[in-house]
């Protein structure tokens, strides 16, 4: 999956646990599904927003009570949900994983940084980021070990070098095929 179709995604850090649930069969409404993802019901509604607008869900015109409606994953939204299901599958025993990997900025740095990179190339690839949150992101990543960083001393001044980890690499697999 290319960082371009991820991105959008990210801007919410439920959506794509939103798709992988629809993906699984589980009910498409905002209350069903703050509760299986233990997250507000707003929190949900923005996620269910946002996957509307990029066109991978739809509503269930002919089903629900208009207040709270029913939400079809829509053909383009299939494919993603697949994956989006194989990705909340390999997180499920452990939520310190899916707290940092669905932050905003963890995915697609860890899709980026699949050969080694440098702090700038990440920067320049993801565009709108800043270099705090960008910080606090790698730095995260390397504390759940799904991120490597190492300090290149042969070059001047040295370079600080980020990989994913096999770990890393094992989690975000569904997203690469």
């Amino acid at each position: 999956m290319a960082i371009k179709e991820i991105l959008p995604l990210c801007k919410r850090r439920w959506a794509l646990p939103v798709l992988g649930l629809l993906a699984a069969g589980h009910t498409a409404r905002i209350y069903p599904l703050s509760q299986s993802l233990s997250c507000s019901r707003l929190a949900v509604k923005q996620a269910m927003d946002l996957l509307q607008s990029l066109g991978l869900i739809m509503a269930n015109s002919g089903h629900g009570h208009p207040l709270r409606p029913e939400y079809l994953l829509t053909s383009s939204g299939k494919n993603l949900a697949a994956k989006a299901l194989l990705l909340w599958q390999n997180m499920q025993n452990n939520d310190d994983l899916v707290r940092g990997l669905y932050a905003r900025w963890s995915l697609p740095i860890l899709l980026l940084s699949q050969q080694q990179v440098r702090f700038a190339q990440i920067r320049a690839t993801l565009k709108p980021i800043t270099d705090r949150a960008l910080s606090q992101s790698l730095s995260g990543l390397t504390k759940r070990k799904l991120l490597l960083r190492k300090v290149d001393i042969t070059q001047h001044p040295p370079a600080c070098l980020y990989q994913t980890s096999r770990l890393g690499q094992q989690l975000i697999s569904p997203l690469i095929l």
